[in-house]
């Protein structure tokens, strides 16, 4: 039910020129109201909704918040979540670490009988669009095709820190996850520009959406 309303909003960003893509904040809002347009009266549309209020929480939950939550109020049963990330190409590595966190979080509520649960990235840089021969497997999560998800392990990812003995410290042991691909599709062409006095920037946005 929600994935085609998922494609027609990609669709929709796409044609309206008054639309403007800048951070994670801007596109969720955009993406509840198109649904909340869409959607049926029986459907409620909520944002950041504590994960507590509608499902039992393990201990290990990876969030607390859902970025886009969507029930039935004829049926509370019939449940649904959208985890949204953006980026302009800063902090890629820690980046890909949410990412895997993010569809850790979305198998997690499947297993608290969510009906379905999808991911959606989007972003203007090309960083995430590169091949990066050597680099450590996190890496391979995008490239110019688009996006692939595996689990985490400590061998796969840079250490978090060093902790007072000097000894490096990793996030996870390891973070199990099913097998996504994606491929990129393009969001938004626009023109814009983060102070009056820099010059204007055209930025081709793409997205990938995976189905969880």
């Amino acid at each position: 039910m929600i994935e085609p309303l998922l494609q027609q909003f990609i669709s929709y960003v796409q044609q309206q020129p008054n639309l403007e893509l800048y951070n994670e904040a801007g596109l969720q809002h955009e993406l509840a109201l198109f649904l909340r347009s869409k959607l049926d009266v029986i459907y409620r549309v909520q944002l950041e909704r504590n994960i507590g209020h509608v499902a039992q929480i393990p201990e290990n939950f990876r969030k607390k918040e859902m970025d886009i939550y969507i029930e039935n109020l004829t049926n509370l049963d019939e449940k649904y979540c959208i985890e949204l990330k953006v980026s302009h190409g800063r902090s890629v590595a820690s980046r890909i670490i949410k990412i895997h966190e993010d569809i850790y979080f979305l198998e997690q509520l499947k297993k608290q009988k969510f009906r379905e649960c999808f991911f959606m990235f989007a972003t203007p840089s090309n960083k995430f669009m590169e091949t990066k021969p050597g680099r450590l497997k996190m890496y391979d999560t995008f490239s110019e095709k688009g996006i692939k998800i595996d689990h985490l392990h400590n061998s796969h990812v840079s250490p978090s820190y060093k902790n007072s003995n000097g000894e490096y410290v990793y996030k996870y042991d390891e973070m199990y996850v099913k097998h996504y691909e994606a491929n990129w599709q393009p969001l938004k062409s626009q023109v814009t520009r983060d102070f009056v006095s820099l010059p204007s920037v055209k930025e081709e946005w793409k997205c990938v959406l995976v189905a969880v």
